[in-house]
């Protein structure tokens, strides 16, 4: 081995072959140590109180939603009669706590189902006010329908007598001079437990609102007869749902929507133009009335209002079905008679 080593300046090939000459170590030679990452700390101030906020917030919206959505099918289910039992408002008590779901949000949905928080604490709901006692019975039926027939000849009970009342005197207290020109040979009387409670929940929703806009308004649709028995079962389709079922007049002189007549008379037009002898009486939730000062083909509903009125006053124009509930089907026979001047 040379003494100088890696230093030596000899470069003699015979030097070179008799001495080892070895390699000084560089300071930064050898194998690299991998560098051990530190573990960031949790700082003292930041505690996860559940598993809950470890989510993601969407993750977390998304689920409260789905609970939610849950929760309120189980209220609509047990309180779509008058009553609900200690059992049932314990099983849902049971749930509203498992999931998180508070208070505040459980009487939200209470009052979509037409109950105020009292009545569920209580047990039992103030009735609606009913023109038949058969309703009643008929409301505690998620899906439940029917159309009472009062004919003009019959023989009628007092409830029979008050809704054939009702009707007849909407249909020719509206009509025109010719009264004496149309019979009426039979009222329909509808009782629906689905649009009735939809039109209801729209109801306390407008009063929210202002207190007026939740006043009630008759109209008269006029139809053809087969829309009349699907709009009874059913409840009224916006347009935009029947143009490939149903040819419409035209796209609605002003807005898009449903038309209602204040006149009988002036709905019979409809009736006939789809070769009818029948009309709808309903009720409305007119809300906040824009009035048209022209005609608006087609258009929708103005921002901030409810409905539309037409410029000479005849006609009302819905755009939620929610604000309509179907009462009596009238069917009417008619002579020559004086017709109002349709708007254009």
């Amino acid at each position: 081995m040379c003494w100088y080593g890696a230093d030596c300046y000899r470069k003699n090939p015979e030097h070179l072959r008799l001495f080892r000459h070895t390699k000084k170590k560089s300071p930064n030679s050898g194998p690299k140590k991998s560098k051990k990452r530190k573990r960031r700390q949790p700082s003292s101030t930041s505690t996860i109180s559940s598993s809950e906020e470890e989510r993601p917030k969407k993750k977390r919206k998304k689920a409260l939603k789905t609970m939610l959505s849950a929760y309120q099918s189980m209220l609509e289910t047990a309180l779509v009669g008058t009553t609900i039992d200690v059992q049932q408002k314990r099983l849902l008590r049971t749930f509203r706590e498992t999931n998180n779901i508070s208070i505040e949000e459980h009487n939200t949905l209470v009052e979509k189902c037409g109950w105020k928080a009292g009545e569920y604490e209580d047990g039992e709901r103030e009735e609606q006010p009913v023109l038949m006692s058969i309703e009643r019975s008929i409301y505690m039926e998620p899906k439940g329908y029917k159309l009472i027939k009062i004919r003009s000849t019959q023989s009628k009970s007092h409830e029979e007598q008050v809704v054939w009342n009702l009707a007849t005197s909407q249909f020719y207290q509206t009509m025109s001079e010719a009264q004496g020109n149309f019979t009426i040979s039979s009222v329909g009387y509808i009782i629906n437990t689905q649009v009735r409670s939809n039109f209801l929940k729209e109801q306390r929703k407008l009063a929210k609102l202002n207190p007026s806009y939740a006043e009630e308004k008759w109209g008269f649709h006029g139809t053809s007869e087969a829309s009349i028995r699907a709009i009874a079962k059913t409840g009224f389709k916006h347009p935009n749902q029947l143009k490939k079922k149903v040819k419409l007049l035209d796209e609605g002189f002003f807005g898009k929507g449903i038309y209602f007549a204040l006149y009988s008379d002036y709905a019979m037009w409809y009736s006939r133009e789809r070769e009818s002898s029948q009309v709808l009486l309903c009720k409305l939730l007119t809300g906040k009335m824009f009035k048209c000062k022209g005609r608006m083909d087609g258009a929708k509903r103005k921002a901030g209002c409810h409905s539309h009125f037409s410029p000479k006053g005849n006609e009302i124009i819905i755009f939620r079905t929610q604000q309509i509930l179907p009462q009596f089907i009238i069917t009417f026979e008619e002579n020559e008679a004086s017709e109002r001047v349709q708007e254009d």
